[in-house]
């Protein structure tokens, strides 16, 4: 249950919003909150349901404030009423780095490598900080959460061999051996505000996890392509000059990016959507290319 907006603001945060405007319900509650002398801000509300989301923004603050140069909004206050978390961020001003690539593929062809740099910062934080936040493959890789995927996917994807593909694809990610990283597992030029300075400031780590760095390099490229981004290898280029590394990933890739992909459709069908053929169709060949 959220609560009155402006009562919670007046009483918990020490000053009266003149106006809170919707920005999300989805999964969680996300008002744009304007205070007396017109200074903006974001306030997210979190349910008990909600509540590791709500540890996760927290500490994955702290730990980019600790162990990186990534640029993030702050957190101005949080507290608790009840059972529901609140969190007052830093308002960023400035257009999301997705729209600003629509406008300028040519600008997206030279900064795809800076996504990626931007990236592999955030795996360089040390897994051991983020422990007491992040739960080791907490929900991606639980077996109740693929077989939910793979039950809602199946009456779209009508190929007779998706299920077995599915499974395949599911055994290769558990088993893979790659280094564990703090992974965003929603990064993308969506999660990115660009300022007037042209810093770029990242968003959103309520879905933050410990898991394989293939991960978030996957599920950017699943993005990525799916926009039709240009010279999308330039952003593995940007992530790591290590071949060893690239090596390891390339091997276990489509699993990943199938994996992703999958996440993604149903989360399109959560939403009472139906998911295009030619998404569909790109989940299973890449399901195919698995080996």
């Amino acid at each position: 249950m959220i609560h009155n907006i402006d009562a919670i603001l007046k009483e918990h945060f020490d000053f009266p919003g003149e106006r809170a405007e919707v920005l999300s319900e989805t999964n969680n509650h996300v008002f744009q909150v304007t205070d007396v002398n017109d200074k903006r801000y974001i306030l997210k509300c979190f349910d008990s349901r909600r509540s590791n989301a709500y540890r996760r923004e927290v500490g994955m603050r702290d730990c980019l404030d600790n162990f990186s140069d990534i640029r993030f909004p702050k957190i101005i206050r949080n507290i608790q009423v009840a059972d529901v978390y609140y969190l007052l961020l830093e308002y960023i001003a400035g257009d999301n780095l997705q729209a600003v690539w629509d406008n300028d593929r040519s600008q997206a062809s030279r900064e795809m490598s800076k996504l990626g740099k931007m990236l592999a910062s955030l795996h360089q934080i040390p897994v051991e900080k983020a422990r007491k936040f992040l739960s080791l493959e907490d929900v991606l890789y639980s077996r109740v959460y693929f077989v939910k995927m793979k039950e809602t996917i199946i009456p779209h994807q009508q190929k007779l061999d998706t299920e077995q593909l599915l499974e395949k694809c599911y055994g290769t990610i558990i088993q893979t051996s790659l280094k564990n990283s703090v992974t965003h597992a929603d990064f993308g030029p969506h999660q990115i505000v660009v300022t007037k300075d042209s810093q770029w400031v990242l968003l959103d780590f309520e879905y933050a996890a410990i898991a394989p760095f293939a991960d978030d390099l996957s599920g950017t490229e699943i993005r990525l392509e799916q926009r039709n981004y240009p010279n999308i290898d330039n952003f593995l280029c940007g992530y790591t000059k290590n071949p060893e590394i690239l090596d390891s990933y390339n091997s276990v890739r489509n699993s990943f990016k199938a994996y992703n992909l999958l996440a993604m459709l149903t989360y399109t069908i959560y939403q009472g959507k139906t998911p295009t053929k030619d998404k569909l169709e790109r989940l299973y060949t890449l399901l195919t290319q698995i080996t």
